[in-house]
């Protein structure tokens, strides 16, 4: 009986997860066409077929699920700055960091786009847990490269800066992937054109700023 009410309990789950994963995918594409306050809780459910009362079950207000989109993106970036962290050398933590943040830039526009929007009106929809989370980031992020700095391992720069240079070069991709577009001829970036901005990026920036 409990062996059946713990399966139970773990299909619901998965059914939860994979419903809640379609609703954000949906999301993420309605919000970064209109934005927040456009956007309607509608319009996700008709791009997704289900009726309106299936998304409030799992996510009660617009703002929820707009702040949900939100908070995926702020955890991918969580998740590079952790693997960058385990990293002993700055050669070898930036390669892996900027080729990182392509991949979020390329495989996540949507989600990028709406961060900027957030971003460009004041991050006034934003909690004080994620800007609090997104500070204690921050830290972490400038304490290792003052740390870098320190040893001599990068050019004496102040980190923050860094941080901005390496953001503005990496979020380029998702931010202006109409235009990049528009510019390949019609076509997004193929596989082996992402491979020569990866090397482009990196070997420009270890280029700028490590030592040998």
């Amino acid at each position: 009986m409990a062996k059946q009410t713990k399966n139970n309990a773990e299909r619901k789950q998965r059914v939860r997860n994979r419903n809640e994963k379609k609703i954000i995918s949906a999301a993420e594409k309605i919000f970064s066409e209109k934005g927040y306050n456009t956007a309607t809780i509608q319009e996700i459910a008709d791009k997704l077929n289900m009726p309106k009362a299936n998304i409030h079950y799992y996510f009660p207000t617009k703002k929820d699920l707009y702040l949900t989109v939100i908070m995926k993106l702020r955890d991918l970036w969580k998740n590079e700055v952790d693997v960058m962290m385990t990293k002993s050398d700055a050669k070898t933590a930036l390669r892996i960091y900027v080729r990182s943040l392509l991949d979020i830039s390329f495989e996540n526009p949507h989600a990028h786009k709406i961060w900027n929007w957030e971003m460009m009106r004041g991050a006034r929809n934003l909690t004080s847990d994620i800007r609090e989370s997104m500070k204690k980031r921050n830290k972490k992020e400038t304490a290792l490269i003052q740390s870098w700095v320190d040893t001599g391992q990068i050019v004496s720069i102040e980190p923050q800066n860094l941080l901005y240079f390496l953001w503005g070069i990496t979020t380029h991709f998702s931010h202006q992937r109409d235009q990049i577009k528009i510019l390949n001829g019609n076509k997004h970036l193929s596989k082996e054109q992402r491979e020569k901005v990866y090397d482009d990026a990196v070997n420009m920036i270890l280029r700028g700023v490590i030592i040998e």
